[in-house]
């Protein structure tokens, strides 16, 4: 018989379907016994005690999940122990959350579990797990173009938001140069010439003298001589940092 999607008590999200008894064993394997149905099971746990459902946003799942409301392990979602509880939903009364930020995500945690086991006021408990908001690792942008400005615009632009800049500045500064390449056609030769600079170019013009020629029956045949002109082009480089943070929410529940 089917049965409604399982919805979560604190923010009536449905529960992902992760499958049946099919899902669960390799192909071709046959399952003996048992209510196969009871085995189907939804991303998400269930209280037996309670009767509540919860989603995996709205409660930890490592360590061991256990219901905020009474305390008791929370049970997998499987329509075994769905169809054995009334489920109800749950009233929140009030909620808070509190942020912190460190070196690192685990310092961040340090601090945010110190104000949980200090600063939570009576009533409230814990409700689902840390949230990183921000991973804390420095990282760097680079940016090119045809000018130094032009190209500490382009790594500007790719700067995230909320970060702390540690250092700017060019790392290479742009100078014309020149490549002869024989190919048949331009657009190969343009290819060949980026292949042999180990910085970007920027083409500004292109000569062929003499031009390709195909020849009669393979007598005459020439490939052309490309003149490529060219600018080595800026590079700008950005480094920055940023403080791990992480979010912890807890709730107060009603009836």
């Amino acid at each position: 018989m089917a049965m409604d999607a399982p919805v979560c008590s604190v923010c009536s999200t449905f529960l992902e379907f992760l499958g049946g008894p099919a899902s669960m064993f390799k192909p071709g394997a046959v399952v003996i016994g048992g209510d196969q149905a009871a085995l189907e099971q939804w991303r998400g746990n269930v209280c037996l005690k309670c009767s509540y459902v919860f989603c995996p946003d709205c409660l930890a799942v490592h360590p061991p999940p256990k219901c905020p409301v009474c305390g008791d392990s929370a049970k997998p979602a499987m329509r075994g122990y769905l169809e054995g509880v009334h489920r109800r939903a749950l009233v929140l009364a009030d909620k808070i959350t509190f942020e912190e930020e460190g070196l690192t995500v685990e310092h961040a945690q340090m601090h945010v579990e110190t104000r949980v086991m200090t600063q939570t006021p009576a009533g409230f408990k814990v409700l689902g797990p840390v949230q990183v908001l921000s991973d804390g690792k420095d990282g760097a942008v680079e940016g090119t173009g045809e000018t130094p400005e032009e190209a500490l615009a382009a790594a500007e632009r790719m700067v995230p938001p909320g970060v702390t800049i540690k250092w700017k500045g060019l790392v290479h500064e742009p100078k014309p140069c020149r490549f002869v390449v024989q190919d048949w056609s331009e657009g190969v030769a343009v290819a060949i010439a980026q292949g042999k600079s180990n910085q970007k170019i920027i083409v500004k013009s292109v000569e062929v003298n003499p031009t390709p020629r195909k020849g009669w029956w393979g007598i005459g045949k020439r490939p052309g001589t490309y003149t490529i002109n060219a600018v080595e082009a800026a590079r700008a480089r950005i480094a920055y940092g940023r403080l791990a943070k992480v979010r912890i929410t807890l709730a107060k529940f009603g009836a």
